[in-house]
Formats: C-alpha cells, sequence, structure tokens
C-alpha cells in the first residue's frame, strides 16, 4: 500500500535536505497530518515539493499542528516525455473542478480553464482570480489523494480568441491538440494507434532521427455542458485542432476529459 502524501509548505527547505536529515511538517499540512488524520510517532509517509520531488520519512516527534519528520530516502521524479495537457471550459455545478480533480489522478501534467462562448460561468475581475484558486486547490488536493509528486501546472485562463491563438502556436511547434466534439465521424480511437506507433518510434533508440515521432504534448479540450458552439469549432480547426468523437454516447464536461486523457495515456505508454 503506498504511503500518505503530504506537499511541503517550504518546497525550498526539502529540496536542501539530505538523507538522514529532519523536517518539520507545519501549517495546513502539518496540522492535518497531526490533527486530522493523528499521524503518531513511527508512522511512515511521504512529502513532495510538487515538482516532482518525493521524501520519503518517518515521523519522530508529534505536536498539535505539526511533525518532525526523519528523512529516510530523497528520490526525483522525471517527468513523462509528452505532456498531456487539459483545456476544460468553466461549467456549472463545479463540473470544471470535478473535470481536473479526475484528470489530475489520472495522470495530468497541466490544465487550463477555458472561459467557452456557452460556458454560462463567467470569470471576471476578483470571481476570475477566486476561481483560479478553487482550481490549484483542487489540484493540489488531488495530487495528495492520488499520491503523486508532481501538482500539474495551472495555465492562464484564456477566452476562445486567445485559445485559437494558443492552438496555432503550439500545433506549430508540434503538439497535437484535440477538439471533443460530437459533430465528427473521426473516433479518437481511430488516432491511438498512430500514437502507439509514434511512441514506440521515439522510445527506441535504433529508430532513426528522421522518423515522425510522439508530440511533446497533446492536449485535449472539453466543451461545457452546452458544448462546443461551431464558430468555436472553425476557429479551432483553422488554427491546426483535430476534431474527435470519443465514443457512442454523450459524457458530461466533468468525464470527457479525463476519459480521453485515459485513453491517450494508454496509447503513449503512461500506463
Amino acid at each position: 500500500m503506498t504511503l500518505p502524501v503530504f506537499i511541503a509548505p517550504d518546497a525550498d527547505a526539502l529540496r536542501a535536505c539530505a538523507r538522514g536529515d529532519s523536517f518539520v511538517l507545519d501549517g495546513d499540512e502539518g496540522f492535518h497530518a497531526a490533527t486530522v488524520r493523528r499521524i503518531d510517532v513511527g508512522a511512515m509517509l511521504d512529502v513532495v515539493d510538487g515538482t516532482g520531488l518525493r521524501a520519503r520519512c518517518t515521523v519522530i516527534d508529534r505536536a498539535k499542528k505539526s511533525l518532525t519528520l526523519s528523512i529516510d530516502h530523497l528520490e526525483r521524479e522525471v517527468q513523462p516525455e509528452v505532456e498531456l495537457l487539459l483545456i476544460q471550459a468553466l461549467s456549472t455545478g463545479g463540473r470544471d473542478e470535478m473535470a481536473i480533480e479526475m484528470a489530475t489522478e489520472v495522470g495530468v501534467d497541466a490544465v487550463m480553464p477555458w472561459q467557452a462562448n456557452r460556458s454560462e460561468v463567467r470569470w471576471k475581475g476578483e470571481k476570475a482570480a477566486k476561481g483560479m484558486r478553487k482550481w490549484e486547490s483542487t489540484l493540489r488536493s488531488a495530487t495528495k489523494q492520488s499520491r503523486r509528486a508532481f501538482i500539474p501546472r495551472l495555465e492562464e485562463a484564456r477566452s476562445s480568441a486567445a485559445l485559437a491563438e494558443w492552438i496555432a502556436q503550439t500545433t506549430q511547434d508540434g503538439a497535437w491538440v484535440l477538439v471533443c466534439h460530437e459533430s465528427t465521424d473521426r473516433r479518437l480511437s481511430e488516432l491511438l494507434p498512430v500514437l502507439r506507433e509514434l511512441s514506440a518510434r521515439t522510445s527506441s533508440a535504433s529508430a532513426p532521427e528522421s522518423q515522425p515521432s510522439c508530440p511533446p504534448k497533446i492536449a485535449v479540450i472539453v466543451g461545457p455542458e452546452g458544448g462546443v458552439d461551431p464558430d468555436e469549432l472553425s476557429l479551432f480547426e483553422a488554427a491546426g485542432a483535430k476534431i474527435c468523437l470519443l465514443g457512442n454516447t454523450v459524457l458530461r464536461a466533468s468525464s470527457a476529459g479525463p476519459v480521453a486523457l485515459s485513453l491517450i495515456s494508454d496509447a503513449i505508454g503512461r500506463w
């Protein structure tokens, strides 16, 4: 069974540690570990810095709002070669937050809020700042729940016009951008064998450099509950995005992204 994960309140302090050093887990994380979880002396846990560093620790002292830990082992995890990004439209009922939570659990590397034309939720002024804080909190909680050492990067929110510009630049750099939508006959399952072949070439030491390789980034765009409007589809496709269908059933905004990311993760060898 994997150990519980806590995020270091002071990431720099964790990075400065060596095996055998002591580290104090305090702040909100320390309070949660000591008071809410009631983790006691002798227990083992992992502390991560959010950028790949994982410290395997043993609790040597417990206070009301903190734990003192002895670092038994340090490991620097490596990011996968292909970055997975979820571009999630703002949605009602917290479905956008549910989407990025599950996406974190399946291994997404970054998420981007998208103010779609049909999004009923509108981020403006303080509401935008509050929304970003909620997304960041969701990513941190999901990172801990899924025992990850990396917290997914939170990109700035974009309008449809700004997203189209981003797509044009990103695809020019070799990335794949996939828009999940029911209006096309091209299924995501048709693209997965291509990704498998490209991934195999990329990981093969004997593959010629002239052969196509796996894209450095794969982004999945999911619309709000009202769907992606035709103007947005045309705009994104003209910018270089591929429109694809997940399956015969219609998925909610909260589940479409994680499902697509799971299939892609299998195709590129993450799973």
